[in-house]
């Protein structure tokens, strides 16, 4: 009867207690470390996205700089550029908004003396600017 009662206690299967403790510890550091990291690839995102928004805009400027009889007294804005067929549509906002086409602005300059032309984008949201510069140095906000 003894030994019958010593199998079954050394036929144990399964975990500690310490044991579990161990791994919900070690996933809770993983954790810790990961969570943080993510928010930083997401912000990181949402501004790039920002960026290729503003450069779609140059670019469409570009063209419609290049196609129509420039006027440089006033920039082009993004309602102006999706209105004339420059842009397929008003460009996404990566925090579900939307841009202010008419506050969002490319600014064409010519520079006489050495014939260059310098395109500057301003791209607005409702609560201010989120990306803006030159053609090549955008950056976001």
């Amino acid at each position: 009867m003894f030994n019958n009662f010593r199998k079954r206690l050394s036929n144990e299967k399964g975990f500690t207690l310490v044991e579990l403790l161990a791994v919900i510890v070690i996933l809770g550091i993983i954790a810790a470390i990961a969570v943080p990291a993510i928010g930083n690839i997401i912000g990181d995102t949402k501004k790039e996205a920002h960026v290729s928004n503003a450069q779609s805009m140059i670019e469409a400027a570009r063209l419609a700089h290049t196609t129509d009889d420039p006027d440089l007294s006033s920039p082009y804005t993004l309602s102006e550029l999706v209105e004339q067929g420059y842009l397929d549509s008003m460009p996404g906002h990566p925090d579900s908004g939307s841009y202010d086409g008419e506050t969002s602005t490319v600014t064409v300059t010519e520079n006489t003396s050495s014939g260059g032309i310098t395109y500057s984008v301003s791209l607005n949201d409702g609560e201010g600017e989120v990306a803006s510069g030159e053609k090549g140095e955008v950056s976001a906000q």
